[in-house]
């Protein structure tokens, strides 16, 4: 009987990954993206090639996508191909956002791989760049999404920028990221400005560092005087 329950258990165990694996069979998810973004004369040009999994999955082989109306401006020149052919798209205005429903070809596979180029003219003093995002959560929890930005030329991105700019005093830099955002803000000029915020952040923390120290010492000096 024990060992009848014992492989029972095992036989169980052994079902619910490929339960797993059905579930995850049943919906489109993001395979990838690798997002380049470029500035040139104030103008951003924006590139993202996009990888869905289990895309036969999508109602009416439609894919979703949302792009938000950051400070009113929008995306000119759109355009979406898959290869060398052209695909066509519905957009549907919204007070916040715009939807983008791509149709896939007919001859559509369980992997797709598209491409959606745009344009965005952002106002003098404003980096947030609002970007195409697939309504599709990724397969996994690693870094699938690439992002590469090339700043203009003599331009310095800023380590305050979003996402967090690791590299110092580059042109252009890249990031690694779970999932597609909604928008990128990339801040840049002539020269890297030695206080922001991640400067500002350590110098605080150093500061109450030093605050609970000085404390701390004034407690012991003070005990060791009572205890004389």
């Amino acid at each position: 009987m024990k060992r009848f329950v014992m492989a029972l258990a095992a036989v169980f165990a052994l079902t619910l990954p490929l339960s797993a694996v059905r579930a995850e069979e049943g919906k489109a998810m993001l395979g990838k993206a690798d997002v380049s973004i470029e500035v040139k004369d104030g103008v951003y040009f924006v590139t993202e090639q996009i990888q869905l999994l289990h895309s036969n999955h999508a109602p009416d082989g439609k894919l979703e996508h949302t792009i938000s109306k950051l400070n009113g401006v929008s995306a000119e020149n759109l355009h979406i191909s898959t290869g060398n052919e052209d695909l066509t798209f519905e957009e549907q205005d919204g007070d916040a956002l715009q939807k983008v429903f791509v149709q896939m070809p007919e001859a559509g596979s369980d992997a797709f791989d598209y491409s959606i180029s745009y344009q965005v003219a952002l106002p003098d003093g404003e980096y947030k760049l609002p970007l195409f995002v697939p309504m599709y959560a990724a397969e996994k929890g690693e870094n699938l999404v690439h992002i590469s930005f090339q700043a203009p030329e003599g331009m310095i991105v800023q380590p305050n920028s979003f996402p967090i700019v690791i590299e110092n005093n580059q042109n252009r830099v890249e990031s690694h990221m779970i999932n597609l955002p909604s928008h990128v803000s990339y801040l840049f000029g002539e020269t890297a400005p030695f206080f922001n915020s991640h400067t500002l952040i350590s110098a605080a923390t150093l500061v109450i560092l030093f605050l609970i120290l000085f404390v701390w010492a004034r407690v012991e000096r003070r005990n060791a005087r009572r205890g004389a």
